[in-house]
């Protein structure tokens, strides 16, 4: 039945659509409906009958993508029937039509063209392709470009001219980013890390200016000259991670 064909073609769909992108597959496929021998008919009769009238209101009301073949058969007992047999798919699109795709594959389907020749690896992120917003795709697509044509510009990322580009889109992206350049690196200049870090002693503080509450650079904080005795190290509460990992902060004591 439709519904059974439908659930056949999303898990297709699912496994498949990246190669379809990237032009692979053979096409047209066929989908066997299951034609019943004619001792099957006789003896789910009405079974048959209504797979037959499902199959043919489908067809009248044009509900899905597709060619269904039909085929005659001549039985003894039952007399002439004419039964569908085969569902006969012929690109990517009609199968995507068929399981309420059609947006995503058009989507998809059309910036991996524009896309594809430069950077074939898109093909492995399909939901990138579609689900991305316009301007995700644009920033995306000036990013790589410029990373091509400044291989080593040593720069950070909140250096580089290109709109709307930030270390908070870029972060989640690096992955993505360095797969599409097979794993060529940036040439950008690492984000340094972070480090919290509190002074609770009036006398530490004052010789630092009076700061209490500073973040610095990881490596400039192995260099502070502080007389503390009491030394803390916060765990991040997100992350689970003491000093070393990602500490949430430091805290000198007096």
């Amino acid at each position: 039945l439709p519904d059974a064909v439908r659930d056949g073609l999303a898990r297709r769909y699912r496994s498949r659509r990246a190669d379809w992108l990237a032009g692979e597959g053979q096409w047209p496929i066929a989908i066997p409906l299951g034609c019943p021998s004619e001792q099957e008919a006789q003896r789910q009769a009405d079974a048959v009958r209504a797979w037959v009238a499902t199959w043919r209101g489908w067809q009248e009301a044009s509900q899905g993508a597709g060619e269904l073949v039909w085929s005659e058969r001549h039985w003894r007992s039952l007399g002439a029937q004419s039964l569908p047999e085969r569902l006969v798919l012929h690109d990517p699109a009609e199968v995507a039509a068929w399981i309420g795709e059609s947006q995503n594959w058009q989507r998809a389907h059309a910036r991996y063209r524009r896309l594809g020749a430069r950077w074939p690896r898109l093909s492995r992120y399909f939901e990138v392709l579609s689900d991305y917003a316009d301007a995700d795709i644009e920033r995306l697509e000036a990013l790589l470009g410029w990373l091509e044509r400044n291989p080593d510009s040593n720069l950070y990322p909140r250096q580089l001219p290109i709109p709307g580009l930030d270390t908070k889109w870029l972060e989640p992206r690096t992955s993505l980013i360095a797969d599409l350049r097979g794993g060529a690196d940036s040439g950008l200049r690492k984000i340094p890390y972070l480090v919290r870090f509190c002074i609770l002693d009036e006398a530490l503080r004052r010789r630092l200016g009076g700061l209490s509450d500073i973040s610095a650079r990881l490596d400039d904080l192995v260099e502070l000259d502080l007389p503390a005795s009491r030394v803390f190290i916060v765990e991040n509460l997100q992350t689970g991670l003491a000093f070393g990992g990602q500490p949430g902060a430091v805290v000198f004591m007096g």
